[in-house]
């Protein structure tokens, strides 16, 4: 799902970027996202239990399409389910179910094709097979891959930030809370090119004339990249905290610019939606554990191999370390990470800090 309006609001400055800018660079790669636009174009045969490969047939093309421009391809893989994502995915999970049963009932009683292909893509889904064989066919060919600890996306804002690649390519909005400094949205096919947003750029962001994330106060750009707009993107809604009704981007950030921190512009919005005091105090712990998340997931470190937060924990804080770990994930000592984050090293070199 991502954040939701994130990338309406920042559309001012969105770069439109053909794929020949990243001439002889690394492109990390939200594998899944490939993957299951790959499921999509075989969905009746999966729906029908029929044995098939043809998954496999968009993400090997878009790594062609890499590799024509001389691009270095970097698949990054979702690991293990980070507990407060766990509900989440339960929700998708029987959001396919209920659209596999309503393609059956089309069926039964002689829907239209369109609306039985219509239901049965939207029951589709990557399945740890698939992601199997997508890593075999990897390495049979040489590209490098990753399986990242828990979610890909920020294990792929730590790639780009840390040089190992010179931008992600993704559908996911959470790539800019996560911080990633370039991300390549939108990728077509048939022009090989996208829609790019460079995480500095958002300082120059406008709507109605007047800059969004500077000017109102001295130093203001500098609080919204060191807190401010996760805090505004934790408020619009997410797939760890949705958001509260009436309550989108633009009002988040209304009440992240006033207040300037998270839980009082929580309690604001809070306010806004006649949330009774209980509620709001709920609401308002929940938007900071959500904070947590997006700033100090844990991702994997090829060169140290070891786990490690997306940026380090504040010193002093207040959070019972089983409550933590359900919100970032479980630090493992360095063996278990090497196995529970493989890595292919074919064509995946140290960090360089080459930009586009």
């Amino acid at each position: 799902m991502g954040v939701q309006g994130l990338l309406g609001q920042l559309r001012p400055i969105v770069q439109q970027a053909h794929l020949s800018r990243f001439r002889l660079q690394t492109l990390a790669v939200d594998a899944y996202g490939w993957l299951h636009k790959g499921v999509l174009g075989c969905a009746q045969e999966l729906a029908r239990g029929e044995h098939t490969e043809d998954f496999l047939k968009y993400p090997l093309a878009m790594i062609e399409l890499l590799q024509l421009y001389e691009i270095t391809p970097l698949l990054v893989f979702d690991g293990g389910i980070l507990p407060a994502k766990s509900h989440a995915s339960l929700q998708r999970a029987a959001t396919r179910t209920r659209n596999l049963k309503k393609a059956k009932d089309l069926s039964g009683i002689s829907g239209s094709d369109r609306q039985v292909d219509a239901a049965l893509r939207k029951a589709a889904g990557v399945t740890p097979e698939m992601v199997r064989r997508l890593i075999l066919e990897l390495r049979t060919r040489g590209i490098p891959c990753i399986v990242a600890p828990y979610e890909a996306d920020p294990q792929l804002a730590f790639l780009v930030r840390e040089g190992y690649a010179a931008a992600a390519i993704s559908e996911d909005s959470d790539l800019i809370p996560y911080g990633c400094p370039r991300v390549l949205f939108k990728l077509d096919r048939n022009s090989a090119s996208g829609e790019f947003i460079e995480w500095d750029d958002i300082q120059a962001t406008e709507a109605g004339g007047k800059h969004l994330f500077d000017g109102n106060w001295e130093g203001e750009w500098e609080e919204w990249r060191e807190k401010l707009l996760v805090a505004m993107c934790v408020l619009a809604g997410n797939d760890y905290l949705p958001s509260l009704p009436q309550i989108g981007i633009a009002r988040a950030h209304a009440a992240v610019r006033k207040h300037r921190e998270l839980r009082a512009a929580a309690y604001e919005v809070g306010h806004l939606v006649c949330l009774d005091h209980d509620a709001i105090q709920e609401y308002a712990e929940q938007a900071q554990r959500t904070e947590l998340i997006f700033r100090h997931q844990l991702v994997y470190n090829p060169q140290d191999k070891r786990l490690q937060p997306l940026s380090p924990l504040p010193p002093g804080l207040m959070v019972h370390q089983r409550d933590l770990d359900g919100l970032i994930g479980r630090m493992l000592e360095s063996e278990m990470a090497q196995r529970i984050c493989p890595v292919s090293y074919t064509h995946l070199t140290l960090p360089t800090k080459r930009i586009v």
